[in-house]
């Protein structure tokens, strides 16, 4: 019993000390780098390490060329098992407010290894509150809005079904 006990307390010392000590500043540039090829990058954040994590403050979201949107936070927790992305305040950017009226002012995005090829989607913003998944294997999106409020400018984008309004995308 003993062998057992210290053998689990080995495992969960080792399995902390690999989420402390590992390079999160690295797995984010990686992670930059691969989200880089789809045309999104991010500019002009300031980089904090966390216990379980990053942090970037203020950074500018660019597609494309086109600046888009400036984010007060985005906090990135990853542990193995579980990850989650939080961004706080985000703000379109005045000359893409007609093109992008409604953008969500906070997202969460969630992934745990139970659903390795799905992500848990989840924003608040002017039009309410959003909740889906993206499907990574068929690079599938589908977000509904939960409680719609002010969502005529965004309709066009929209789709409707039986569970409400909804925004599908393939990639």
């Amino acid at each position: 019993m003993q062998v057992v006990k210290y053998s689990l307390i080995f495992i969960l010392v080792f399995y902390f000390s690999f989420l402390i000590l590992s390079p999160k500043r690295e797995l984010y540039y990686a992670l930059e780098k691969k989200i880089a090829r789809s045309g999104v990058i991010i500019d002009g954040e300031k980089i904090k390490e966390t216990a379980l994590g990053v942090e970037l403050k203020e950074p500018t979201i660019i597609y494309e060329g086109i600046k888009v949107a400036k984010v007060d936070m985005v906090k990135i927790v990853s542990m193995v098992v579980y990850s989650k992305i939080t961004i706080l305040n985000i703000q379109n950017d005045k000359a893409m407010r007609n093109i992008l009226p409604l953008l969500p002012k906070n997202i969460i995005i969630e992934h745990n290894i139970l659903s390795p090829y799905r992500l848990n989607i989840l924003a608040y913003g002017d039009f309410g509150i959003a909740k889906g998944i993206f499907d990574i294997k068929s690079m599938t999106i589908r977000v509904y809005i939960i409680k719609p409020n002010n969502i005529d400018s965004i309709k066009r984008y929209l789709k409707k079904d039986k569970n409400g309004w909804y925004y599908e995308e393939k990639f």
